[in-house]
Parts: C-alpha cells; sequence; structure tokens
C-alpha cells in the first residue's frame, strides 16, 4: 500500500493485518497530528446486518471502557464503502 493512500480524512501508513472480515491499518490524522489505527470492515462484510451490528457494539463496548492499558476509541464511521473503527495507535509488539 503505498504511503499517500487516504481512508476518510487519514493518510494510510502501512497495512498491518488483514483477515476475512476487516483489514488494519495504521495511519495518521493529518487535522489532528497523530497516529491512529483504522480496523476497516471489508465492504461485503458492511452489507452484512449482523457483522455490522457486532462492529458497532464493539465500537460503543470500547467508548465506555477507560483504562489506561486499554487504547481510546477516538471515532466510529459508517458507510456503504468505509464502516471503521478509528483507535489510538501505540507503538510496540504485537499481541
Amino acid at each position: 500500500m503505498e504511503e499517500t493512500e487516504q481512508l476518510e480524512k487519514y493518510k494510510i501508513v502501512d497495512e498491518l493485518a488483514h483477515s476475512n472480515i476487516c483489514t488494519v491499518y495504521r495511519a495518521f490524522d493529518e487535522s489532528l497530528n497523530r497516529p491512529v489505527l483504522i480496523k476497516k470492515l471489508h465492504p461485503q462484510m458492511a452489507r452484512e446486518d449482523d457483522i455490522r451490528s457486532r462492529f458497532e457494539r464493539e465500537a460503543q463496548a470500547c467508548a465506555q471502557v477507560k483504562h489506561p492499558n486499554i487504547v481510546d476509541i477516538y471515532g466510529f464511521h459508517v458507510d456503504p464503502e468505509n464502516t471503521m473503527l478509528v483507535l489510538e495507535f501505540v507503538e510496540g509488539l504485537s499481541l
């Protein structure tokens, strides 16, 4: 993936993981000058009501938890092509 690719207002830096349901990107929020992690549902998965609903519940659950060892959620975007969670990016080793 090229560094100049955009996803909404975020500049994609690197693809970190890819599964049958979603792709995870390291990105940069230029408006707030900070790195972010984006978990984006594949468009065909976003059209599945049950999967999209679980993804939305994940976003709501993340928003309710505040702890120094848990990343913050910065946003949740839903549209037919870009259903995604935007999370705090923490540099470090993979879990």
